[in-house]
């Protein structure tokens, strides 16, 4: 258990990222942030739309959306940091328990 922000190493970008979901509203909202080993923001981006969606997808969506930004910017030593710990099971072991972000998934391991 992490408590609060710590930079990535030398020569590495650090990428956290999170997500929000107004259900009462029907929107959601990602944000991602880029830091690098200095503390200093590199890049930051928000993202919102009108959908009803679930966490878990919105989290996988967003970490979908830092590696693209990572790729974009060409940061080839990355570290992507996030909440949902049940997102980050099913990157690492590849074993998909959501069919609705299989292919979020999917692109997810292409980017890595």
């Amino acid at each position: 258990m992490q408590c609060g922000w710590e930079p990535p190493k030398e020569a590495v970008i650090k990428i956290n990222i999170d997500a929000a979901l107004l259900a009462r509203m029907v929107r959601t909202g990602l944000g991602i942030i880029a830091r690098n080993w200095c503390r200093m923001i590199v890049e930051a981006k928000g993202i919102t739309e009108c959908k009803r969606r679930e966490a878990g997808k919105e989290e996988a969506l967003a970490i979908r959306s830092a590696l693209e930004m990572a790729k974009d910017a060409g940061w080839t030593n990355i570290e992507v940091q996030t909440d949902c710990k049940s997102v980050v099971d099913q990157i690492n072991t590849s074993n998909v328990q959501d069919s609705s972000i299989e292919t979020v998934l999917e692109d997810i391991d292409d980017l890595r």
